[in-house]
């Protein structure tokens, strides 16, 4: 049997440095240790193409420090304790993203390292509540509380 496969749509193993890149999505996931986290899809411009890299952000515990990072770098100030954000707040914003390649499953794979602002970036005021979310109206983003009980609120509420 002959067979013809398209890999023009392959994405290049981009190479470590520092990139300006761009949030593009987010998705909400288990661990297998059934701790939730985002799932954030940031796309860097390499050989002259748009290339997605996953980054993954625990909503608490010791590695919580990288949604910290992420989210000081997009102007939220982070200080500590329970902070309410939405996620269209981040999406669509640019950063300077740090990669290194890993190897994960017997592949080297790129990993973003670190997240920084552009530079001229200016952060906003801290956004920390202790007070539960708002209630959403329907097509409302997702607000996310970080840290402590994590709660995401899905459409309908």
């Amino acid at each position: 049997m002959i067979v013809r496969a398209d890999f023009s749509e392959l994405s290049p193993q981009v190479a470590p440095g520092e990139y300006r890149a761009v949030i593009r999505s987010v998705e909400q996931r288990v661990s297998q240790a059934g701790r939730p986290y985002l799932e954030w899809s940031i796309a860097v411009q390499y050989n002259g193409r748009e290339v997605p890299i996953r980054h993954g952000t625990p909503l608490s515990g010791g590695a919580v420090w990288r949604l910290a990072q992420l989210l000081n770098a997009v102007g939220i100030n982070v200080q500590g304790g329970l902070v309410d954000f939405d996620t269209a707040h981040v999406l669509g914003r640019e950063v300077v993203v740090t990669i290194e390649h890993r190897e994960w499953d017997g592949q080297m794979r790129p990993e973003i390292v670190r997240i920084a602002p552009v530079s001229g970036a200016t952060p906003s005021a801290p956004v920390a509540s202790q007070a539960p979310p708002p209630p959403r109206a329907p097509g409302q983003s997702p607000v996310v509380t970080v840290g402590g009980d994590v709660d995401v609120f899905s459409e309908g509420g």
